[in-house]
């Protein structure tokens, strides 16, 4: 069985045995090697256990007991210009690649204006032109990947994006890559990937949108490679919409940091059936920095895993973790972040702090913020906190006029606006914020 013909009557699990990777086309026999080292890397893994710390809370049957057949190509026409406009920005900075159920959609997508030398298109149309560009990075990861789900993408995924950028080289455009996914007779299984690769002293700004729509039933399991080069800065803001739909969802990224360069990344959910995110920076160069924000609007039964996991291997860097959520109905959310510090790694500065409000009785949040410090010289701090809205302020606004569903309100958008502000571009903060208020809206019925 391979890739191409990948279907799971008797479960997802059991697709993979008698499984062989698919064989690379001619003149790429180092990409072959590279999906033939990711299967022997999951043999070696298997499939993760509820005894496992990092999927102990993660409803596993829901993926690994579902039956998923592969995805056929979507006909444009078929997809409503509207259902997927509402995701953009309509700004003429904006360059657009487009997948629905993981094909490359060229009659929806729109990439001009790109600076001399930038490479902004279809994994599979890089490798095809341009292979040596994609091989000293792709992959980059897998050697000491521990997720068995990012390693199966390695060797599963047909398409997805390649962004580079080369040195010395600002690009004040946005890259927005949105990868959609349409209902179909059957749920379906499919495998974005994105590697993105940003030269010394380079600057670019990506957009990654994760959209169910409406009817749709699947499994994504989706893997991004980032190489920030050396005194590079590089903004990645990440959108999960999975809506009212049986979107099931796995996200893995893998960020590398040169020196001096700068990481800003925010990560933002809602809806689905089951999300899991999973991110990481590993520092390769000193006085490199990553800032980390997230947000999440859950309700109804939707469950939500974030795993972080930051290792300063070098001296004189910083990071920062701020993640929030609002949580109501009977959802689950789960903050689980790993701060490691290695030995000789001295003047490290690292702050964690997650904060989740409970809208309703049945709602649940957890935080396990970790730290793992091996050398002296050091300034790192967690913290948590999980509740529900002060009482003391809701007589207070009550008192001043306001409803208790005015109240509230008020209280809940105060408490998701210090997650959004200051987000760039403009277009992206101002669109989310009237996403998230529409959302809480509904959840405060106000």
């Amino acid at each position: 069985m391979s890739a191409a013909s990948l279907l799971t009557p008797t479960g997802y699990r059991e697709s993979f045995s008698g499984f062989t990777p698919e064989k690379a086309p001619s003149g790429l026999q180092w990409f072959h090697g590279l999906r033939q080292k990711a299967y022997e890397r999951f043999r070696s893994l298997g499939f993760p256990t509820r005894n496992m710390e990092p999927w102990k809370y993660v409803p596993l049957g829901s993926v690994l007991e579902g039956a998923f057949a592969p995805p056929r190509k979507v006909s444009p026409e078929k997809i409503e210009a509207a259902e997927l406009e509402r995701y953009f920005f309509s700004s003429p900075d904006e360059n657009r690649l487009v997948f629905v159920n993981g094909t490359f959609c060229r009659e929806l997508s729109s990439v001009s204006g790109l600076p001399k030398g930038v490479v902004y298109q279809p994994l599979s149309q890089a490798l095809a032109s341009s292979p040596e560009s994609v091989r000293p990075y792709l992959g980059f990861s897998l050697a000491d990947e521990t997720n068995p789900f990012a390693v199966i993408n390695a060797f599963c995924f047909r398409d997805g994006v390649f962004l580079f950028v080369p040195d010395e080289t600002p690009v004040s455009s946005v890259f927005h890559v949105l990868w959609a996914g349409a209902g179909e007779e059957s749920p379906i299984v499919f495998y974005p990937r994105i590697l993105v690769v940003a030269g010394t002293r380079a600057c670019a700004r990506v957009v990654v949108t994760h959209a169910a729509l409406p009817g749709a039933d699947f499994f994504r399991s989706a893997v991004s490679e980032v190489y920030a080069g050396s005194g590079s800065k590089l903004e990645y803001l990440e959108r999960g919409h999975g809506g009212q739909t049986k979107a099931l969802s796995f996200a893995v990224t893998r960020f590398y940091l040169k020196e001096e360069s700068a990481l800003n990344r925010f990560l933002f959910g809602e809806g689905g059936v089951l999300n899991r995110n999973e991110t990481s920076v590993e520092f390769g160069g000193e006085n490199a920095s990553a800032f980390f924000k997230g947000f999440e609007v859950l309700k109804g039964r939707s469950q939500s895993f974030t795993h972080a996991g930051v290792c300063h291997r070098v001296p004189h860097c910083v990071s920062r973790q701020f993640y929030k959520g609002v949580l109501g109905g009977e959802s689950k959310s789960e903050f689980n972040s790993l701060v490691a510090v290695d030995k000789g790694a001295f003047g490290s500065d690292s702050n964690q702090l997650s904060r989740h409000l409970l809208l309703s009785d049945s709602a649940e949040g957890y935080a396990r913020p970790q730290l793992r410090i091996d050398t002296d010289d050091v300034s790192c701090i967690h913290g948590a906190a999980v509740g529900k809205l002060e009482k003391d302020e809701l007589f207070y606004l009550r008192s001043r006029g306001l409803s208790k569903e005015e109240a509230r309100w008020v209280l809940t958008c105060a408490f998701a606006e210090e997650a959004l502000e200051g987000l760039e571009p403009v277009e992206f903060r101002e669109r989310l914020r009237g996403w998230v208020r529409g959302e809480l809206k509904g959840m405060i019925r106000c």
